[in-house]
Formats: structure tokens, sequence, C-alpha cells
């Protein structure tokens, strides 16, 4: 019997993508990253008296025992309760330890890596459609968004910022989609509910809902009556699904989405004060210090790094450099898109859609921004997570872009330099990282 690789560009994408998510959830113990505890009892807090806690139960029931818990398990109980319903009802499958995980966390972890694979999926139809059918650079796009770490790890873990990759990753597909089509109706749908997921999944995702605007924006044929139809169907497929929880909220927390009340509960209760990072980069708010941030910490170069990896690591040496290359190279691509110094065939077939870089360059700059604003103002640990599903999308839509242009040649370097260099970045991590890490909390001490 002789084994064959898969012919489909797209069944090669899928299986890889599978292959390394079922690596990391294998090697990698419960709770190593991306906050898993908290996430994962959040959905154990659900599963135990089979509903969402009543607003009688907050805040104490963000933190049960505060402020003496340890840091990484605090509940999500504010945000968005989406992901953690489903992975609480998923929980009646795996009631017991299994293969030495804690009830549910195996299932959990299942529901985000096919949550990881389906945003890989979306990345490659997304890719297909910015490089005119061209399988294999659309594959290309897939793979190296796979590659990145951070979003390995996060299809790994038991963590709402897997529902975050999956919307974020469907969102790019449905806005390049729907521009393609001329925004016809099924089109047009496909953006209001992908738009509904972004809000189901963290308030963290919202800065790529300027996506779609911009690609609507663009749409050259205009019927103004047409486009205000269309736009209240857009929004009104956001908002229904999402509606009962988002005044639940209102009363409970006085906002919609809660981030504000979870970050802000957290501080309280001094959570914060058992990182290591803690009010290390507290100061004063506003552009002024903002900028100090900036330019006179290493928040930036910890924040680069986690943008790629994880919150457990702070230094890459030379291959930082080479990922910092890599995102300086994207960001002067998407701004001579913008400014015209850069022009693609699919630009004059419809017009505006060579806008999707910068787009994308401004979603990433948001989320950063918040990051920032977020450790100014509350004293947090740098958190990059947050930023990489639009990382992702950012340098596989503009990459993808690039190959249509008239540097065809150098744009397919590019796309193959990606996948080679999170191929390497993968190698990197798990060599001269996480293994020596593994290793260690298994061998005595």
């Amino acid at each position: 019997m002789t084994f064959r690789l898969p012919s489909s560009p797209l069944l090669a994408v899928i299986t890889l993508a599978i292959g390394i998510v079922v690596l990391w959830i294998a090697l990698t113990p419960f709770s190593w990253d991306n906050d898993e505890q908290g996430h994962y009892w959040t959905a154990r807090d659900i599963y135990e008296v089979g509903h969402l806690p009543p607003a009688n139960e907050f805040p104490t029931v963000m933190l049960p025992r505060a402020p003496k818990q340890a840091a990484n398990q605090f509940r999500y109980h504010a945000l968005p309760p989406t992901y953690y319903l489903i992975v609480a009802a998923l929980f009646n499958f795996q009631p017991e330890p299994t293969a030495g995980f804690m009830p549910g966390a195996l299932i959990g972890r299942g529901f985000s890596a096919f949550l990881y694979v389906l945003a890989v999926v979306a990345i490659y139809f997304m890719g297909r459609l910015l490089v005119s059918g061209d399988e294999d650079v659309a594959a290309l796009l897939a793979v190296g968004f796979a590659l990145i770490p951070q979003v390995a790890s996060t299809g790994a873990s038991i963590t709402a910022d897997a529902l975050v990759l999956t919307s974020v990753s469907l969102l790019g597909w449905a806005s390049v989609h729907a521009f393609r089509r001329d925004w016809d109706w099924p089109a047009t749908a496909c953006v209001g509910l992908a738009s509904a997921l972004i809000l189901m999944s963290r308030p963290s995702a919202l800065p790529v809902l300027l996506v779609p605007v911009v690609m609507f924006a663009g749409c050259s044929r205009r019927d103004m009556r047409k486009l205000l139809i269309k736009t209240i169907a857009i929004v009104g497929l956001a908002l229904v699904p999402n509606l009962w929880w988002m005044i639940r909220n209102v009363v409970i927390f006085g906002e919609p989405l809660g981030a504000t009340a979870h970050v802000g509960y957290m501080d309280v209760q001094g959570v914060y004060a058992a990182t290591s990072e803690f009010a290390m980069y507290k100061g004063n708010a506003g552009l002024t210090g903002l900028l100090d941030l900036l330019s006179s910490t290493d928040w930036l170069l910890r924040f680069h790094t986690r943008l790629w990896f994880t919150g457990r690591y702070d230094s890459l040496s030379l291959f930082g450099v080479i990922l910092a290359a890599t995102l300086a190279t994207n960001t002067l691509i998407a701004i001579l898109f913008a400014v015209g110094g850069l022009r693609s065939p699919l630009d004059i077939q419809r017009p505006g859609i060579t806008m999707l870089p910068a787009a994308l360059l401004t979603c990433l700059l948001a989320t950063a921004g918040l990051a920032a604003v977020t450790s100014l103002e509350y004293g947090t640990f740098v958190v990059g997570r947050f930023s990489t599903p639009v990382l992702g999308l950012f340098l596989t839509a503009t990459l993808g872009l690039f190959t249509t242009t008239r540097w065809t040649t150098l744009g397919r370097v590019l796309v193959t330099s990606f996948g080679a260099a999170m191929m390497v970045g993968h190698i990197v991590f798990w060599a001269g990282y996480v293994l020596p890490d593994l290793v260690g909390e298994v061998l005595p001490h």
C-alpha cells in the first residue's frame, strides 16, 4: 500500500491544518497558553448550572475567590457568551476525564481546532478570489496563515479567540466575495452573517468591521436606494442574532459588549497584580502617554513577539527581525496600493479592491492601539494575540493582491517566502522554546 499526497490544493491545505492543530493539542498540556483555564471554567460554570449566570451573581461569578485566585483562573462571563455556550453543550459528550484531559477539555479543544481549520479554509477561498483562481498561490497563502504559531496555538486551546480567528477570516472572504459579485443579495447576506459572527466572538475583533465598510463604499455601480437597503440588511443580519445577549449585558453591566466591565473588574480585584508585568506600562492616558509607551519602553518589542508567537516568550533574536521585515514589506505594499503606486487588473474590473490591504492595515493598527491603551490605563500585561487574526488576514490579502500586479514573479516569491518563513518559525519556535519548556515541566527539578 502506497501513501499518496492529496491532489487537490484545498484538500492538501485541510490535511496540513488538521495535522498542525492535532500536533499542538497532543503536545501542549491543558492551560499552557491563551488563558485557557479561564475560558475553560467560564464554559464549565455554564455546563454545571445549565444556564448563563443571572444578574445577581455578578460580579463575584467572574472571579469566585477574588482576589487570591490565580491570574489565569478568572472568568469571561461579561463577554459575548456564544463560544462558551457551545463548548458547555459539548461538555455533555465528554463528562469524564479523557486521555489526561479534564472533563470537557479535550472536546473543547476539538471545537477550537474545527474553528481553526475553518479559518484556514476561509483564507484559501479569499486568496483564490484575490489571485483570480490560482489555487497554488491560494494554497500557499492559507498554509502560511495556518503556520503562524499564535494562530495554531489559538486553534489548539479552549479560547474564544478561536471564534475570533474564524469570524475574522470569514468576514475577509465574504467581503471580497461580495465585492467580486457586485454586492448581489446572496453575497451581501454572507457579509451580514459574517459580521454577526464578529459580534459573537470578542470585542477585540470589532475593528475588522471596517473591511466590509471600505469594500461596500468602493462599489462602483451605486444606487443610493439599494445601497441604503443593503446597509440596513447587513446591520440587521449582524445585530439580530446577538440582540438577546447584548440586551442582557446592558441590563447587567450598562454596556452591550461587556469589555469595559470585564477589564475594569479584573483591575479592581487585583488580578493583574498577580502577573510580572503588572503596572509595568501604566502611564498617562492620551496621545502623549501612548507615544511615550511606544518610544521609551519595550512594549512594542513584546507586542511584536506575542503577535506572532505567544505571551510565554519575549525574545526571538534574529528571527524576530525577519518577522519585522515581513510585516514592514507588507505595510509598504499596502501603502503603495492605497496611493496608486501599485495597480492590479482586478482594480480595473472592480475599482476599489486594492484598498483592502490599507483597510486591513488600519484594522491591525487599531487592535494594537487598543492593546496599548489597555496597558496604559489598567497596567495589564502585553497582549498580542488579539491582533493575530487581523495580522494573518492582512498578510494573506496583501500578498495575494500583489501577485496580480506587474510584479507577479516577485509576488510569487514573496508568497513562497511567507510560507517558508512560517514553516521555519514553527520549527524554531518548537525546537528552541516550546519543547525545552515542556521538557522542563516534566523532568524533576
